[in-house]
């Protein structure tokens, strides 16, 4: 079962409907609520890459003009870097925290944690709240997928649920899934920018706390 846009009472089934519990951003995170569901199923996350999810948002939705919409003014030129993108916005939403959190952390935010903007020279990890809820959040998931590496997050997927790897239909590279998705892909990668090295040192960054969440 995915909620969807349904909350866990709504959501109920009779015991055996669901093989497996993934949520959805628009939720709050509650393990227990979700596993009262049904017993035994794994609980599953999907995490992305933060540097590829700042660029996927950007270019999905256009982040300044979105801020613009809730009242933040930000202009970034059109042939500013991803660095200078961040860079912008960094500075336009880090004094509304919740707001900053959505942009630069919004895989930590939607699963329970608000990151407040602070040195960025310091580790997330040095912060003792953060560790512990990062413990926690690993003690009460099965599995995360990692959108970078879905095939073999979906292999592992199939061995929670006792499926043999021959049941499984994989977008495999060249498929028309996977070729579909790249065409769909390709007028916005066009329209940005390269990506330094640069730029990724500066969004990882930003992102520090979903960085922290992802490589553990």
């Amino acid at each position: 079962i995915d909620f969807g846009s349904k909350g866990a009472a709504e959501a109920r089934g009779a015991a055996g409907d669901w093989d497996v519990l993934m949520r959805t951003s628009e939720l709050p995170f509650d393990p227990a609520a979700m596993r009262a569901l049904v017993t035994g199923a794994p609980l599953v996350l999907n995490l992305r890459e933060p540097v590829a999810h700042f660029r996927s948002l950007w270019e999905a939705f256009d982040t300044p003009k979105m801020l613009r919409e809730v009242g933040v003014p930000v202009a970034v030129p059109a042939d500013a870097t991803w660095g200078e993108r961040a860079s912008l916005v960094d500075a336009a939403t880090r004094h509304i925290p919740e707001l900053h959190a959505l942009v630069f952390n919004p895989l930590c935010y939607h699963l329970g944690w608000r990151a407040v903007p602070g040195d960025a020279r310091a580790s997330p990890l040095d912060d003792g709240g953060f560790a512990a809820w990062l413990d926690s959040l690993q003690a009460a998931v099965d599995l995360a997928l990692l959108t970078e590496r879905l095939e073999a997050s979906l292999l592992l997927l199939s061995r929670c649920l006792g499926l043999r790897a021959a049941e499984l239909l994989l977008p495999l590279d060249g498929s028309a899934a996977a070729n579909a998705i790249t065409q769909q892909a390709a007028p916005l990668a066009r329209a940005s920018p390269p990506l330094r090295e640069a730029d990724v040192e500066a969004i990882r960054t930003l992102s520090a706390y979903d960085a922290a969440l992802y490589d553990r």
